[in-house]
């Protein structure tokens, strides 16, 4: 039991802000997640397909790792380009327990406010990976849904790209998931994942119009695209690539 033993007794209840409908699984965790949370708060009928465009989601990444090539057609922290780019309030909150992370989400959910979940996809019940635990570390950046919860049961219920329905997490099995004992597993830019972190948004009627938001985004894809930060980025990063090829092909 995570709580603690002689509180003050409350009501413990299941909460499940979600209709449980069937709905269409998804390609990928963060566009996913974020079109069901725009589509849960607001009536704008947004597809996973518009989140990448309006994330500005389109990249190229390319690194080696030893004697691997590792390649990456996908922009990080793509919930903050969205909201920044649709005009929506975003937060990430980090409890200093998990302990406290139960009582911070249920407050959440009790306002039924949908939770954004920084995941390791290793350590959640509903995946079979299928793969070797030296590869698990690229499953690690994931992303889901915090809709529920029975607290009479200590179970979550998250909502994941994979699945068309909600999937029952015990609380253990959602600390693992949150806080994962090898750090090192996470990229640099998802170092958020290793705390009991996750997101939350706030939708409001002064939100950017979307054809706006279309062109904002896509002029934002292009200039980070031309003009990458990093030599192994955008087209910088895509003709580094084709002249390590060259050299791979030579030895």
């Amino acid at each position: 039991m995570l709580h603690n033993i002689g509180e003050p007794y409350r009501e413990r209840k299941m909460i499940l802000n979600y209709d449980r409908k069937r709905i269409l699984q998804g390609s990928h965790c963060f566009s996913t997640a974020l079109s069901r949370i725009t589509n849960y708060y607001t009536n704008m009928n947004v597809t996973e397909d518009m989140v990448f465009g309006l994330a500005s989601g389109l990249d190229f990444m390319y690194r080696r790792e030893n004697d691997a090539i590792c390649l990456n057609g996908r922009a990080s922290d793509i919930e903050k380009k969205y909201a920044s780019c649709m005009g929506i309030s975003f937060k990430q909150v980090s409890s200093p327990s998990f302990n406290q992370f139960i009582i911070d989400v249920i407050e959440h959910l009790k306002n039924k406010e949908w939770i954004l979940l920084y995941l390791d996809a290793s350590e959640l019940p509903y995946i079979n990976l299928g793969l070797d635990m030296q590869d698990v570390g690229m499953m690690s950046e994931h992303a889901g849904i915090l809709c529920g919860v029975d607290e009479e049961k200590e179970v979550f219920y998250v909502l994941d790209y994979m699945l068309a329905h909600d999937a029952e997490v015990s609380y253990e099995q959602l600390r693992k998931a949150l806080y994962n004992d090898s750090p090192k597993q996470f990229s640099e830019e998802r170092t958020e994942c290793i705390k009991n972190t996750y997101g939350v948004f706030h939708f409001s009627t002064s939100s950017t119009p979307k054809n706006i938001a279309v062109y904002s985004a896509i002029e934002s894809n292009c200039n980070h695209i031309l003009h990458p930060t990093s030599k192994y980025q955008g087209l910088i990063g895509l003709k580094y690539l084709v002249h390590c090829l060259k050299v791979i092909s030579l030895k």
